[in-house]
């Protein structure tokens, strides 16, 4: 502060004023430096208080799941194996940012809490005695940051992969992957072998097959649980990263488009003509959902435990989602009637993508409420869509034309020139983002890493 003495003299007294002529630049600066320190360590604080609520809601939530779990037990003498069952027919109670995924049998459970706004994951297991314990479940995604943790940012390094010895035409129409990308398997869009890897797609082995129209199929995070569904004949189910395969004749004979798994493979919902068909046992039996026999059902796409699913109707109509395993559907008009051709969801299922012909790549952050059309990756015929764990990363492939990725959920679009132009049927990614795998009809396998 300056300031100036002026003195003034009358003919009685002489008198001194002090006037104050104001701060310098230099101590207004230092005042808006330690205004904005202070603001930052609110933040800060503030931050990390909510992030402490939110874990304390995650425990709080795992807490009144293990007591509902263990209040079945005592009632009905086993765990319910169905979740739909759970909770006195109630379902398992979860805060709106929680998302689960849950291992269970009549003996046993281990359940994985997860949300964003903590940043964390805690589990619960009837092994634990109802005491929460930090990290996921074996077996689960659990919390994943954003950005995919290593795939997030950068770009894709492709590589070329051989898939068989030429014994047989390769025309690959479908492929999935384990959460760790290791574990990959590729389907012909017809034929009678299909392909498996456990190293990344470095090597593969020809597993033969009943000779079929292949059109979907998903698998558990490990690897080992795999659901297929084909054009006109019945799906089949693997139990062992697809050495083997077992036709299911529990869900009726017809065109089958899509098929979708929770991270533990016990939930699985198939989209077909005659409705929805769910099964809460891997595959084993399924029902087939009153409320969606009135209309055809074509792709589906699930949320790590199983209950959000996301779905269209007819060759050419509106997205439709549910948050109850497919027992009731609600129609989101906000999408538009396109011809839809993919859909991928990320852990929570609150985020969604959506791929159409001859249209745009559509994205969603609050289940299916809402979508934005990104024009920026261009309007093509699209053919699958895929996302990591978090939906940060996330991949595109069009029939004619070059495999699109974003890294941040969708707002920017990068085209890939490299594996180059070519007729893309399928893509899968890894749960961290990092390992993409895309198959096209001309044969080829690329895989791809951040």
């Amino acid at each position: 502060m300056q300031y100036a003495v002026i003195n003034v003299t009358n003919k009685h007294n002489k008198i001194h004023k002090i006037i104050s002529s104001g701060f310098t630049i230099v101590e207004l600066l230092i005042v808006i430096v330690v205004i904005g320190i202070l603001a930052a360590i609110t933040v800060v604080a503030y931050t990390g208080i909510q992030q402490q609520a939110s874990a304390a809601t995650l425990r709080s939530d795992l807490k009144s799941v293990s007591t509902s779990l263990e209040l079945d037990k005592i009632n009905n003498g086993g765990y319910p194996t169905d979740i739909t069952d759970a909770n006195d027919d109630s379902r398992l109670p979860k805060s709106p940012d929680t998302f689960y995924e849950l291992d269970i049998t009549n003996d046993d459970y281990c359940l994985t809490a997860s949300s964003d706004a903590a940043r964390t994951s805690f589990h619960v297991s009837s092994d634990s005695g109802g005491a929460i314990q930090d990290g996921p479940c074996s077996g689960h995604d659990g919390y994943i940051p954003s950005g995919g943790g290593g795939g997030g940012g950068g770009s894709v390094t492709w590589t070329e992969r051989v898939a068989g010895d030429g014994a047989f035409e390769h025309q690959w129409g479908v492929v999935t992957s384990s959460s760790d990308g290791t574990k990959l398997v590729v389907f012909p869009g017809y034929g009678d072998h299909i392909m498996t890897s456990t190293n990344s797609g470095a090597t593969w082995t020809s597993r033969a097959i009943t000779e079929e129209e292949w059109k979907a199929t998903s698998t558990s995070s490990d690897g080992t649980k795999l659901v297929a569904v084909t054009q006109a004949s019945y799906l089949y189910t693997s139990s062992n990263s697809g050495v083997s395969w077992s036709p299911n004749m529990s869900v009726a004979v017809g065109n089958k488009f899509g098929v979708a798994s929770s991270s533990d493979g016990q939930r699985v919902a198939v989209a077909s003509p005659f409705g929805i068909y769910t099964s809460s046992d891997s595959g084993a039996n399924w029902t087939l959902q009153p409320s969606t026999t009135s209309t055809d059902w074509f792709y589906i796409a699930s949320s790590s435990d199983g209950s959000k699913l996301i779905s269209n109707v007819h060759e050419e109509g509106y997205i439709y989602t549910s948050t109850n395993y497919g027992v009731s559907w609600s129609i989101r008009s906000s999408s538009g009637s396109r011809y839809w051709s993919s859909f991928a969801s990320s852990s929570s299922g609150d985020k969604l993508i959506a791929s159409a012909f001859d249209d745009y790549i559509y994205t969603s952050t609050d289940s299916g409420a809402n979508w934005t059309a990104h024009s920026d990756a261009g309007s093509r015929i699209w053919r699958s869509v895929a996302s990591s764990a978090d939906g940060v990363n996330l991949v595109a492939a069009p029939d004619g034309g070059n495999i699109y990725t974003s890294t941040d959920s969708g707002a920017t679009w990068t085209e890939n020139t490299t594996p180059g132009s070519k007729s893309w049927t399928a893509v899968a990614i890894s749960s961290d983002g990092s390992k993409i795998v895309a198959v096209a009809y001309d044969g080829t396998i690329y895989t791809g890493s951040y």
